[in-house]
């Protein structure tokens, strides 16, 4: 199996770097899954979003970590990590 690059841009890196050490190892676990295997539905509960073919989300406790693959350049670009709140999807 291929394996993808996983980054994170600007403002998930720093989302990232205010989450608690629990938190951070679990995503961490995450983005080492995307590596392998960008839609790991039996791992993580992941969701695509609506109005996009290459937007997911995945659910980490009270987090949603959001994510883009680029299926032909092999790459998945986190673009936000948020705790989940009734805006977190607009």
């Amino acid at each position: 199996m291929d394996t993808f690059y996983v980054e994170l841009n600007r403002r998930a890196e720093k989302e990232y770097s205010k989450l608690e050490p629990k938190l951070k190892e679990k995503v961490k676990e995450a983005i080492e899954i995307l590596s392998k295997n960008p839609v790991p539905v039996h791992d993580f509960d992941v969701e695509k979003l609506s109005g996009s073919d290459s937007e997911y989300r995945i659910r980490i406790q009270t987090h949603r970590i959001k994510y883009l693959v680029e299926w032909m350049n092999k790459k998945v670009t986190m673009y936000g990590i948020e705790r989940k709140k009734d805006r977190t999807y607009k």
